[in-house]
């Protein structure tokens, strides 16, 4: 087809009229072919801070977090990008207290946060690390020295979660393993949660309470040192007493179905509550 410059020189040379150059040249623009739109990128979640943050744009695989003092928050990610931001409990408490980043160490992607000086206890004012995980992850490795742990909607293959001083709980983590190990603090394994081939729940000094899905066959082994097993279970399902149970002890196993999902619970100090995730 003529361009607008032919068909301009045409209208000069009396070949065509005005109106018929105007009709050429509105053809002209429909032919043309047109650029895509820009892609739309996800928006990120409200408040997400500029300056305080780490991306990653592809991750390794495997993905260790550690967490000085302060809490972690696992949450996914909106844009399949590995990301991390960092909130302050305490208005006294500054970033520059805190070495924070990501780096790349022996082929995993490694997020940290810890702080350059520990002050006296209760001065300090910690901060939490929020991390949002992208759903190709096959393994997701967290330690927390000071402070909790917490996980909500998040998919990945295994989660290893290591407290030492602090609770962990979990909301909708889709995985084929979970493990949890606390030594002060409780595990709140709450509504949603799925771990398709093993489970494992511990603390030294703690309670345990753990919603059971009964869309899948498992077989759970718990023990207690002190405490006891409290359940709110469907009435078909046996619990089996082992061992010798003692006035501040307790442990047994439950046969579910297929027993697909191996599962542990402990609680060295504190008792277990089992009840039924209805979905």
């Amino acid at each position: 087809m003529n361009t607008q410059a032919e068909i301009l020189q045409m209208v000069a040379d009396g070949v065509i009229t005005q109106k018929e150059a105007d009709r050429l040249v509105e053809a002209l623009g429909a032919s043309e072919p047109k650029e895509p739109d820009p892609p739309v990128e996800p928006a990120p979640p409200e408040g997400w801070p500029e300056g305080l943050r780490t991306e990653t744009e592809e991750p390794c695989k495997n993905i260790r977090v550690e967490v000085d003092v302060g809490g972690l928050q696992l949450l996914p990610s909106w844009d399949e990008k590995l990301r991390s931001e960092v909130k302050m409990h305490s208005m006294g408490d500054r970033l520059t207290n805190y070495s924070y980043g990501t780096e790349n160490r022996d082929g995993e992607t490694y997020l940290y946060l810890k702080r350059k000086m520990f002050r006296p206890w209760g001065k300090n004012g910690g901060a939490t690390l929020v991390v949002y995980v992208p759903r190709n992850i096959i393994a997701l490795s967290c330690k927390v020295n000071v402070g909790g742990c917490q996980a909500e909607n998040i998919c990945v293959e295994v989660l290893k979660i290591r407290a030492d001083t602090g609770g962990a709980k979990l909301n909708k983590v889709k995985t084929k393993e979970t493990e949890v190990r606390v030594s002060t603090g409780g595990i709140d394994y709450g509504r949603g949660n799925r771990a398709s081939d093993r489970l494992e729940l511990k603390t030294d000094v703690g309670a345990v309470t753990a919603f059971l899905p009964l869309d899948q066959g498992f077989h759970l082994f718990y023990r207690t040192n002190v405490g006891k097993l409290i359940y709110k279970l469907p009435s078909h399902i046996r619990i089996m007493k082992t061992g010798g149970q003692s006035i501040v002890g307790d442990s047994g196993e439950i046969l579910y179905g297929n027993g697909a999902c191996e599962i542990q619970i402990e609680a060295a100090t504190g008792a277990i509550q089992l009840k039924e995730d209805k979905g």
